[in-house]
């Protein structure tokens, strides 16, 4: 997991009756409508700094996510299931699964509720959706890393279009 506050590992530790942690998510991907799914579990929604100084509002929609644990080895894999998705969130997603070639970014970020301004967990956790299950009121992934078995080599192919002088 990625280092975290101070004021964060206090919060999590003995969470005083006047402060507490908001965890967002932002999904990106290049397709999607708005380039970005901006969400979070506070009930009325957050504005807050992104840490390139960007405001912006993350709506709310209910989420669980279990960040990767720092005694994982090698496994970096965030878990997360957004309960009461809405029907044009769903849509979007099922409409990127029909074109698998660019995966869907997911960047989880927690800030304080006394802090709006700053990421708690800098740089946040940024990874990709490996699969998806979605069911009639739930949609629920894993992101991790990307497998670099899947990944073409080269990833330039050289054709004769390309490069005329391969045709013999």
């Amino acid at each position: 997991m990625p280092p975290i506050s101070d004021e964060l590992k206090a919060i999590y530790a003995s969470p005083p009756t006047d402060d507490y942690y908001i965890e967002t998510l932002e999904l990106a991907h290049s397709q999607l409508e708005l380039g970005s799914i901006y969400i979070t579990n506070q009930l009325s929604g957050w504005t807050a700094q992104l840490e390139s100084g960007t405001q912006v509002f993350y709506e709310f929609l209910p989420f669980m996510a279990i960040p990767p644990s720092a005694a994982e080895e090698g496994n970096l894999t965030l878990q997360v299931a957004i309960d009461n998705a809405s029907r044009a969130i769903m849509e979007q997603l099922e409409a990127l699964a029909t074109e698998p070639r660019e995966s869907i970014k997911v960047t989880y970020r927690v800030y304080l509720a006394s802090d709006s301004a700053t990421v708690q967990n800098d740089p946040p956790l940024r990874l990709n959706i490996l699969n998806v299950t979605v069911t009639t009121t739930a949609i629920s992934f894993a992101a991790g890393l990307d497998n670099l078995r899947n990944i073409q080599f080269p990833a330039q192919l050289y054709t004769t279009e390309l490069y005329p002088g391969l045709a013999r």
